[in-house]
């Protein structure tokens, strides 16, 4: 096994149920986009024997499917040498950002793990180059017995354009990325870069690595959303609270979909 286990905050993500309700086609969802490709493969397939390159990428994708499924992501699909994932979609967590950069250290680090380790035409060993990006898409399509779930928007072409501009070993994030994870990682502001599909310059951010100590509060204040249409529901909990100061407790159930 070739991937590390994940923080106890996301072990033993459970699968998800055949009864799942997965959004509707057509409806809007914050989503967090991974596109790992290998850097080399081109090559490597010219020089491998067809049934040794098999077993190279059965094992890699293998790999690839643990790690993902472990920090509760949707693999979309392989294509060729790479795998499109998301974070967010069929089931959302409030930490999906994190989780993504976190799936791409640990293929990162297992495809440098794997032994003996494949060596490019230049002689350097295999490695990953992955783009991560956040935002909002739109739902399309879902069949649970393809196991396929659509989505459409300009996240997923980032996380393409992020995962094009890296180079092997690299982890590159955009922005919104970079800031709801900042507090589990090291990043490296790199400089803006025009992308295709872009009018204007996308602050690129390179992952260094996972803190040793995450903080779970940024370190961006300010960054809070005025609650909208909530009046009667605030008040009702600030009369528990002041109930509750005054000794007398109660019960109260907050609603609302996962992730939110």
């Amino acid at each position: 096994m070739f991937y590390r286990n994940p923080p106890d905050r996301f072990h033993k993500e459970t699968p998800l149920p055949a009864e799942i309700i997965v959004p509707s086609a057509g409806e809007k969802k914050h989503v967090t986009v991974l596109i790992s490709d290998l850097s080399g493969f081109t090559v490597l397939s010219q020089r491998l024997d067809p049934e040794e390159l098999n077993e190279l990428m059965g094992g890699i994708f293998g790999a690839m499917d643990k790690i993902i499924s472990a920090f509760g992501g949707f693999i979309e699909k392989f294509m060729g040498d790479a795998v499109v994932a998301f974070f967010g979609v069929p089931a959302a967590h409030e930490d999906d950002p994190v989780r993504a950069v976190f799936a791409a250290l640990d293929i990162h680090q297992a495809i440098a793990s794997l032994r003996p380790q494949p060596r490019t035409a230049s002689g350097l060993p295999l490695r990953m180059h992955s783009g991560i990006s956040s935002g909002l898409v739109v739902t399309t399509t879902f069949n649970p017995t393809r196991g396929n779930y659509g989505i459409s928007g300009d996240t997923i072409n980032l996380a393409a354009r992020l995962q094009a501009l890296a180079q092997p070993g690299d982890i590159l994030v955009c922005a919104d990325t970079r800031r709801q994870s900042e507090g589990y990682f090291a990043f490296e502001s790199l400089p803006p870069a025009r992308v295709k599909g872009r009018s204007q310059l996308v602050a690129i951010h390179r992952v260094i690595s996972a803190r040793a100590h995450p903080r779970k509060l940024y370190p961006r204040r300010g960054l809070r959303s005025r609650l909208i249409g909530r009046r009667q529901e605030m008040r009702l909990l600030f009369e528990a609270a002041d109930r509750l100061q005054a000794g007398t407790g109660s019960v109260i159930g907050i609603c609302g979909e996962a992730g939110t």
